[in-house]
Parts: structure tokens; C-alpha cells; sequence
């Protein structure tokens, strides 16, 4: 897919401890949806059991000939290639089965549901994969280390975002190649991951991080070594939490379930009633914070008030530093103006000061040459 983009598709996966955060990535792509744009969201439901309450309460979050959501139910079988994993869900892979859920999509966008969605994500879809079987962002934290090597893999990309050829994928039975290939991994690491890594092979193509920025990568990293492993520039690396189009907190630092994360005030920002908190009973989640939501709220809008303010004061600030360099640039200029006058007129004056000895010698060899003469004749004439 290429030039204008009119529609794009999306697919969610989303188990009953993923609801509410689903819920919350969702009304960020809801709020910034590009205009004259329309979505197409497929969420997918695992093993919740026909939840009519659920479909409704995600289906409520669409706008009529903008915002399409479908809702599908889907279960994770292959019991036997399950592992625990700390803070990813199994319904993760689900996403090997997208191929055939999706049966009718020639390209999805798949994201993660502990993601924010800001301005630009539709420039994703304006990238062509026609040849491959994703578009997809490096893992710069993986591919520092030494699993990516121990996988024999040249570049590694994270799953939490891919703009998936679904078409390519069927036609090469993508889908069973990634679940056998989970089946007989050796080290369990990541849930669905490196299957895709390995699987996919080098038939991605790997786009801007500003389309999967993990911000935990902020805490390991400078701006500068995340600009050179991009390949992009120092500013704009140093930009990226501003500027990103999808805002990824992958990782074990969860704005649902501690106060310590970064990404909490823009979250909860999506938040429209406490009551949301307990949109499943099973959701893993910290009640603490539907009680301090209001007061965090506040504390942004204070916040954003003296951001306003201090940019306020930092314009008038630079407006008089620039003044203050200009009256210093205009004096400098001045005084070196003055130096060069006069050392002009110093040259000038020496020149004539050289002239004046050059004739005050010549008029004193002249005279003394007069008084010698007159000497010379008196003496003659005695």
C-alpha cells in the first residue's frame, strides 16, 4: 500500500488482563485519527467466552463512517508450545494466527495494547511491503546484547508494532512455520518474538523508531547511542518521546500498575471514569490509581499552565539574550572598527614621522655641509 492512504486496518489482540489497556490505546488512536482517514480496528477477543459486555463496551468507542471496530473470539490452543512469561500475556500468540483470522485483510497494522497512539501513525500504511512479509522497528535493546547473536540473527525488530502483509504471509504459510518453530524452540525468552525474528527472516523492511518507540530503552541508553544505532540525527533521537507516532511501554513498568512509570499523566488521560479500573475483575492493575486519576489530572493541567508559563518566560529570556548579543555584537563590531582606524592612522603617522626624519637628515646634511663650506672659505682667506 502506497501514495494516499483512505482506510487502514488495525488488529488489537486482547486477553481479559489486556482489556482496560486496550481500551485506553484505542481511544488514543480514536482521538488522533488522521481526518478524511478511516479505520478499521479488529479486536480480538481471547478465551473470554462469548463476553457480550466487552464486545459493547469496545464497540462504543466507534464513530459512524470514521471509526469501524470489529470485535472477533479467538482461544489459544497449542497448550504444548505455552511457556510463563513475566509481563506478556500468552494470548500473544494469537498473533501467528492473524494470517487466517483475518482471512479477507491483504495488510493489518498490528499494535500492541500497551501502547499510546499520537499524530502520524498513518504515514506507517503510506510504506509499501508488497515484497515483504512486514514493516517493523529494531529492538535496540536486544540487538545489544548477546540473544540476538545467540539466535544467529543480524537484526532483531520488536513484534509489538508490525504492519503485516497478511496476504504474503498466506501465500507462504507463514503462520504454521511460526508455530512450529515455537514449538521446538530451545530457550523460551520472549513469548512470540523470536519466532517472528527468525521466521521472517530478513524479509522485513525496517522503518523510523518513532513508529515503535519502547521508551524503556531512554533508561539504558544516551540520545547520542540511540542515534547512531538509528542511523538518525542527535536532535531528533533526543525528540522521540515528543515526537513518536506509537508510544510503546513494553517492558515491566506499566503505567495500570505503578505510579513510577513515565507514560501515567498521558494515560490516564484516556481515562473517563474510575469505574473503568474494574472493566474486568481478573485485570492486573493497581486501584491506587483510579483514586489518585483526578489529582494527577490536576497536577498535568497545573503543570501544563507552568510549562506554558516557563516557555512564556524562556521566549522573553532569549528575546533579551538575543537583544543583549546584538548590542555586544554591534560594540565588538565598533571597537574593532575604532582598532582598525586607528591603527591605520598610527601607520599613517609613522610614515609621516619616517618622511620628516628623512628630510630633517637631508636638511641637516645640508646644512652642516653649508657651515663647513663657509668654514672652509674663511679659513682660505686668512
Amino acid at each position: 500500500m502506497a501514495g494516499i492512504v483512505n482506510r487502514i486496518e488495525i488488529a488489537y489482540i486482547c486477553d481479559e488482563s489486556y482489556v482496560l489497556a486496550t481500551l485506553i490505546s484505542l481511544r488514543s488512536l480514536r482521538k488522533n485519527r488522521t481526518e478524511n482517514v478511516h479505520y478499521l480496528v479488529h479486536i480480538i477477543l481471547v478465551d473470554m467466552n462469548q463476553d457480550q459486555n466487552l464486545q459493547q463496551l469496545f464497540q462504543k468507542e466507534a464513530v459512524e463512517n470514521e471509526f469501524c471496530i470489529v470485535v472477533h473470539q479467538s482461544k489459544v490452543e497449542h497448550d504444548d508450545i505455552f511457556f510463563q512469561h513475566s509481563y506478556v500475556s500468552k494470548a500473544a500468540l494469537v498473533k501467528f494466527q492473524l494470517p487466517e483470522i483475518l482471512k479477507n485483510t491483504a495488510e493489518v497494522l498490528y499494535l500492541d495494547s500497551d501502547t499510546l497512539i499520537r499524530p502520524g501513525l498513518e504515514d506507517i500504511c503510506g510504506i509499501a511491503v508488497d515484497q515483504r512479509y512486514a514493516a517493523v522497528v529494531k529492538d535496540m535493546s536486544v540487538s545489544l546484547g548477546k540473544h540476538m547473536q545467540e539466535l544467529g540473527l543480524n537484526d532483531y525488530f520488536n513484534s509489538g508494532m508490525m504492519y503485516m502483509n497478511l496476504q504474503k504471509m498466506r501465500k507462504d504459510g507463514i503462520g504454521k512455520a511460526l508455530l512450529d518453530w515455537k514449538r521446538n524452540e530451545k530457550r523460551h525468552v520472549f513469548m512470540d518474538q523470536d519466532a517472528f525474528n527468525v521466521v521472517l527472516g530478513r524479509d522485513v523492511k525496517f522503518i523510523h523508531p518513532k513508529y515503535n518507540l519502547i521508551y524503556d530503552m531512554f533508561r539504558k541508553y544516551t540520545s547520542s547511542e540511540i542515534a547512531s544505532f538509528y542511523e538518525i540525527d542527535h536532535f531528533a533521537a533526543a525528540a522521540l518521546n515528543k515526537t513518536a507516532a506509537v508510544l510503546h511501554m513494553a517492558g515491566a513498568r506499566k503505567p495500570w500498575k505503578e505510579q513510577e512509570s513515565e507514560q501515567l499523566v498521558e494515560w490516564l488521560a484516556y481515562i473517563e471514569s474510575f469505574e473503568e479500573f474494574a472493566v474486568c475483575e481478573k485485570a492486573y492493575y493497581n486501584k491506587n490509581l483510579a483514586m489518585d486519576a483526578e489529582l494527577h489530572r490536576e497536577m498535568h493541567e497545573r503543570k501544563s499552565g507552568q510549562c506554558d508559563l516557563e516557555q512564556k518566560l524562556a521566549a522573553m529570556m532569549e528575546q533579551v539574550d538575543g537583544n543583549y548579543r546584538q548590542v555586544q555584537h554591534d560594540l565588538q563590531r565598533k571597537i574593532l572598527e575604532s582598532e582598525e582606524k586607528n591603527a591605520i592612522y598610527k601607520n599613517e603617522l609613522q610614515l609621516k614621522i619616517a618622511e620628516l626624519e628623512a628630510r630633517m637628515a637631508v636638511y641637516e646634511n645640508t646644512f652642516f655641509r653649508r657651515i663647513w663650506r663657509r668654514l672652509t672659505r674663511r679659513k682660505d682667506n686668512l
